[in-house]
Order: structure tokens, then sequence, then C-alpha cells
């Protein structure tokens, strides 16, 4: 009687390895399924070294999975992973890579700013993470929009906010949130628009009316002039410069 040799069927994979991408510091398990005749041999390597299992690395084998576990991924566990299998028919193997994802966080922050009216703010900051980055710039809560007042731009990683002719309403305070695929950062900055908080008409009324009391008291020219142009300072708006150059008293050409 004679007997046929036993077929051995070689490795397998069920499940091959896939390119991943997992978030900074998080657990991640490296997995594939396989099939085929034992005992099978698995090897792990990345970046052509040898994985081993100890403090960084756990190897599991489990029926007919295998895996490496990371309990915290590191920046330099990114790379190129590969499972060879191997048993007496043959042997295959499976590859793939890991990207390590990081959530943004900021470099630089936005600086409190004081301005006058009419004038132009500047918020800026800077971060770092893992490209690509969604920006966004609130005002208390509301998001802000490119406009006319308004102008947000991404320069590599860094990213600004500008407002246009500012006036007291503008006052409050001011957050640039940074998002990617990891995560999302936010901070704050504030803005305070010192000056009267009245609008050009109301300076032109009020400038109007200071230039006709001025001249119908017995004040000496000198102080007529010195009155005016203090209060039309102070106020800080373009239309009391308007106003003090079309009504200047009869000393502030000289003065």
């Amino acid at each position: 009687m004679s007997f046929g040799n036993r077929t051995s069927n070689s490795p397998s994979f069920i499940k091959p390895l896939v390119d991943m991408g997992e978030i900074l510091g998080s657990f991640v398990q490296i997995s594939c399924k396989i099939s085929g005749s034992l005992p099978i041999s698995v090897q792990w390597q990345k970046d052509g070294s040898k994985v081993s299992s100890g403090v960084k690395h756990k190897l599991i084998q489990q029926d007919n999975s295998v895996s490496v576990e990371i309990e915290q991924l590191e920046r330099s566990d990114a790379g190129s992973y590969s499972c060879k299998l191997t048993n007496a028919a043959g042997s295959c193997e499976s590859s793939g890579s890991l990207m390590v994802k990081e959530p943004p966080s900021f470099v630089t922050l936005p600086e409190s700013q004081a301005a006058v009216p009419n004038g132009t703010v500047r918020f800026k900051c800077t971060f770092k993470g893992t490209p690509p980055f969604t920006v966004k710039w609130f005002k208390d809560d509301s998001e802000l929009m490119t406009g006319p007042s308004c102008f947000t731009g991404l320069e590599g990683l860094s990213c600004f906010m500008e407002l246009y002719k500012v006036g007291v309403t503008h006052s409050g305070a001011y957050s640039c949130q940074v998002s990617n695929d990891a995560g999302s950062v936010r901070c704050s900055a504030d803005l305070t628009v010192k000056g009267w908080p009245l609008s050009n008409s109301c300076v032109a009324v009020f400038i109007s009316h200071l230039h006709r009391w001025l001249n119908s008291v017995t004040f000496s020219s000198f102080c007529r002039s010195f009155i005016f142009k203090a209060v039309c300072h102070r106020l800080s708006s373009f239309v009391a410069f308007v106003m003090l150059l079309h009504f200047p008293p009869p000393s502030c050409l000289c003065c």
C-alpha cells in the first residue's frame, strides 16, 4: 500500500497590510490575516530592520491574525512596515506604510492690541502639525469672512487676519482656530479701539458747532486755535481733520 504525500499549502494573506495614518500619541495596531499550512513563521520589519517584541513593540499571533501593537505612537514610528510569512511550502510578504499625524499646536500667539479709529489692525500666529490645515478666525465666537473690511490669509505654517478702518464696534475678543485631520486648537487676543464712539457725521456736526462757538467767545486767537486742535486730536477722526482744514480758526495758519 502506498500513501500519497500530504499536500502543504503555501502561506498567503487573506487581509494584507494597508497604508495607515494615525494620531501622535495614540494606540496603534498594524495587523493582517493569513492562511496556509502550519507551522508558519512570521517576521516583521520596519524600513528593512527587524521588529521584535519589547517595550516599544508587542507582536501578537492569534489564530489566523498577526499584528504589531504600539502603545503610544511617536514620530519615529512612521515608516514602511512589512510582514513575511514562511512555511515548508513557500513564503510571501505584505507591506504598508504608517504615517504619524500630528495635531496642530501654536508656536507663536496673536498679541492683544489697542488701535485708533480708521486704522488697520493685523493679528498673526504661527503653528505646527501635519498639513493640510483649515484656519478660521472669529470675533466673539462669530466667524469672520474675507470682505471689504476684513481679510484672512494662510502662508505655510502661519496665518493672519487684517481689519480695515476699525471703529469702536470692532473692540472685542478675536480668536484663531487651526484644524487638521488629527485635531483642532484655538487661541485668542483682544482688540481695543480707542476714541469716542461717534459716527463721522456726528463728529462733523460737533466740530462745526465748536468752531462757531470758539469764534463767538472772547478768547485770544492762540487760545481758540489751541482748544480747537486739542479737541480734534482727541477725537482721533479723519472727519475732524477735514473740518479743521475747512473751518480753520484765524490763527491756525500761523501757529
